[in-house]
């Protein structure tokens, strides 16, 4: 979610203890709120509303609905509203006894509700409001400010507006803080400043302050402001000094650095401020947005404004010189054998940034093709298709790619030709009358590339004899009647016009056979080995990937689970597409999404020029230095618990970090993970301050993850995790921001604090130096 975007939602007129106990009302494991669930018909069912053990999402049962389709993340959430024609199904509704809530994302999604009691409705609207504000970093509020408020409202559960001593005990538990109940006490006395035997909001304010400060940093602070200087503040000049050497940035000393001491000092008036406190000097480097390892204009959002396209790469080149973010099996929940078909995991893949998809399409008992895999409950062909109508485009215009695997009969296909035509319409490509081959010039288009089953040649003929299916390919691809002949063991289903190929070679195809295909808008699908291994002959499978449109697809053998495989040694042999499960969550998704972010998470990014030269020309080119990754891992700051609990349990982790990287295979085979030393009993502000170094011979597929994890038995936890394509780094000291590693969401006040730089190493250097 952009700074930039505009909540429209309610204000918090609750007291602390008002919001406190009505979300408490809503934690997954109590009673719930019993609400009215809005259907699109207008018609109405008794639901209970929750709040997940996260905070982050907002979710109704019972239902048979998955947790995408029933839930709401609290991140995605743009706008609350109380009226009565929010949405089509209040529109509908004629209940003038109930009062409506409609709470809707940025895709204009929405969940919508009736409440029997109005006091009840504007209770819920108003807590909504307080957990929406907070995922989003506070909108335009300072966020540390949202989670200090977020914090006093855990203290203060008696709604006195102050926190005794055993508050104040119970929310250091909370944020971490190993302290003994001497240490609790000193610190209490300390920020008690009118002696009055309780702490207000104002001095648990400067309370925060002092626990957050990283002493760690305090030689770097006394470094560019001495500590015999007659101030103990840091000047003006100074902090230009501290920017241009250990940041690497030249900033204005009449603009930039007065905004950042009005920032930090909370002053009215710039002219005010001498400058800046250790205090704040160390909240600035910790400061995930302001000071973030990314640079602003690539921070991830959830929505490309027209405004950042000026910050994309060239858009303008033909398809296959970009690598495209392409998700596997799009629709399915779940493992690849029994996993359910779902329509909102279509939305949830396209709204994250996927410009490929893929459905598998049968034969439905309705006499109507379904979306299914496997022995999973399946979807309605009309609905997943109508998914990708609403989802395509809703967070970035740049086309979108559909591959159907059709296995239906032929009238069940001709069926899937009229929803293709009516969802689509004129978005849909026609190659044979436009000369638009680039992401710039297809925007808000849909490519459709199909194929039948590569097992039974029959499937080819019931296509090939549907008239209807066959004249809508006919006019999606500029193609004559199908044809399809034999490579080795596998089905190659070709066109007249080449423009939409789908081929699934045969594991022990030669590496020469992927070089067959001249054309440059074709697509050539390569099924994955069972060993994770399908480049037979690089240099002919990197030429293949020179001129057309190649995607892999993983085993289903090795990947039945739904694990991915690792994107990047496939895009270093010059692979468009690489197919992974959007819905599994892990490294190597990861490491995909980072890569995609630096071109703002559009889905597109541009191959490295020697990629699309003619060899050896690419070979020549490919001759680089090699680079030396430093990462000195400083300290962290209020890493959570793993569960994020939202009871009294101890939230005391043993929290330490490891360092994997991503890359060709010769740089991971040379870069194993690292990890830092385990800092006992400190999730608060442990402090590791060690260095690592990386070697990369090819910076253009490099990717650095970050994952957190805490010593546990009988099993170490993962608990947050971040990840950066290299090449955008920002050098010097950073803050990272890290996400939950189950499922992506921002830990709004979890940061590490790290150094890093980016050096050469000659070819005659000595290896040593590194």
């Amino acid at each position: 979610m952009s700074e930039r975007t505009k909540l429209k939602i309610p204000k918090v007129r609750m007291s602390p203890k008002e919001v406190h106990d009505f979300r408490e009302n809503l934690r997954y494991d109590r009673d719930g709120l019993k609400v009215n669930k809005v259907k699109e018909n207008g018609s109405y069912v008794e639901k209970k509303l929750f709040i997940d053990q996260h905070g982050a999402r907002l979710f109704y049962a019972p239902t048979f609905k998955s947790v995408q389709q029933s839930s709401m993340a609290f991140r995605h959430v743009v706008e609350i509203s109380l009226g009565k024609d929010a949405c089509p199904g209040l529109q509908k509704c004629a209940e003038p006894g109930l009062f409506p809530i409609t709470v809707k994302t940025a895709q204009n999604r929405y969940l919508a509700f009736l409440l029997a009691d109005k006091n009840e409705r504007n209770q819920l609207a108003e807590t909504l409001a307080f957990m929406v504000r907070r995922s989003h970093n506070g909108g335009d509020e300072d966020p540390r400010h949202v989670r200090i408020y977020d914090l006093w409202i855990e203290a203060d559960r008696d709604g006195s507006g102050t926190l005794s001593l055993t508050e104040v005990m119970r929310v250091l538990r909370k944020m971490g803080i190993a302290l003994s109940a001497n240490e609790v006490e000193k610190i209490f006395i300390k920020f008690d400043a009118d002696k009055s035997g309780f702490i207000e909001y104002g001095e648990f304010v400067d309370m925060y302050g002092y626990l957050t400060q990283l002493p760690v940093l305090q030689p770097l602070f006394d470094y560019f402001h001495p500590r015999d200087s007659d101030t103990s503040l840091m000047k003006a000049a100074e902090i230009k000094d501290f920017f241009a050497q250990a940041q690497g940035e030249s900033v204005s000393e009449q603009t930039t650095i007065p905004a950042l001491m009005q920032f930090y000092t909370k002053k009215d008036k710039a002219e005010d401020i001498a400058g800046i406190s250790f205090s704040n000097f160390s909240t600035f480097i910790a400061d995930g947005q302001k000071n973030s390892w990314i640079p602003p204009s690539k921070m991830r959002t959830e929505l490309l404004r027209e405004d950042q396209q000026s910050n994309l790469a060239d858009m303008d080149q033909p398809l296959h010189h970009y690598f495209i973010a392409t998700s596997h099996n799009t629709f399915l929940l779940g493992n690849q054998v029994s996993g359910d078909a779902s329509a909102d995991m279509i939305g949830i893949a396209l709204q994250e940034g996927a410009r490929s998809i893929e459905f598998e399409i049968w034969d439905g008992p309705a006499g109507e093709p379904v979306v299914l895999r496997g022995t999973g409950l399946p979807i309605k062909a009309r609905d997943a298709i109508h998914a990708v109508e609403e989802n395509a485009f809703t967070t970035n215009p740049f086309p979108v790619i559909l591959h159907l695997e059709v296995h239906c009969c032929d009238d069940q296909a001709s069926i899937l030709a009229h929803i293709l035509r009516g969802a689509f319409g004129d978005a849909l490509v026609d190659f044979n009358r436009s000369i638009e081959r680039t992401p710039k010039q297809l925007q808000h288009k849909i490519i459709v590339c199909y194929k039948g089953d590569a097992s039974d040649p029959d499937a080819y003929k019931s296509i090939a004899g549907c008239p209807d299916l066959e004249r809508e390919v006919a006019r999606l691809n500029n193609q004559s009647r199908p044809s399809h002949r034999t490579v080795g063991r596998g089905e190659l289903v070709t066109t007249s016009g080449a423009e939409a190929v789908e081929w699934l070679p045969p594991k022990e195809a030669e590496g020469d056979e992927y070089a067959k295909v001249q054309n440059a808008v074709a697509n050539v699908t390569i099924l994955q080995s069972m060993d994770d291994k399908v480049l037979p002959n690089t240099a002919v499978f990197r030429e293949a990937g020179r001129k057309t449109l190649v995607r892999i697809c993983p085993n289903m053998g090795a990947h039945s689970d739904s694990s991915n495989v690792n994107p990047m040694e496939y895009f270093a042999a010059g692979t468009s597409m690489v197919a992974l499960n959007y819905q599994t969550y892990d490294g190597p998704m990861r490491v995909a999404e980072a890569f995609f972010r630096q071109n703002l998470g559009c889905g597109y990014v541009p191959k490295p020029p020697r990629l699309l030269a003619p060899e050896p020309e690419g070979e020549a080119a490919a001759e680089k230095e090699t680079y030396i990754l430093a990462v000195t891992v400083i300290a962290g700051s209020q890493i959570p618990h793993p569960g994020n609990v939202a009871d009294d349990d101890n939230q005391v982790i043993d929290p330490y970090v490891v360092l994997h990287v991503g890359g060709t295979p010769f740089d991971m085979e040379n870069n194993p993970p690292l990890q830092t030393n385990v800092v006992d009993d400190n999730g608060f502000n442990p402090v590791w301050n060690q260095r690592f170094c990386f070697r990369f011979t090819d910076l253009d597929f490099a990717t650095i993850s970050l994952q957190v994890r805490t010593k546990a038995s009988p099993v170490h936890k993962d608990i947050v995790h971040a990840s950066a394509a290299v090449n955008m780094i920002r050098l010097g000291y950073r803050a990272v921001p890290l996400y939950y590693t189950h499922d992506g969401t921002l830990e709004p006040s979890a940061v590490l604090v790290c150094h890093f730089s980016l050096t050469t190493l000659s070819s005659g250097a000595d290896e040593a130096a590194a």
